[in-house]
């Protein structure tokens, strides 16, 4: 078992519509401002 929150690190990616497209993304921790980075984008 983890001990402490979860810290994702790296890509990740996000299944559209059953496999018809996908987002990867990573997750920049910012004081101010946390944002998710998409580095690519398909659809088909």
């Amino acid at each position: 078992m983890a001990s402490g929150p979860y810290k994702p690190g790296g890509p990740h990616t996000v299944d559209l519509a059953g496999g018809r497209g996908w987002l990867i993304y990573t997750f920049m921790r910012r004081h101010a401002e946390p944002q998710n980075v998409v580095t690519e984008a398909f659809w088909a």
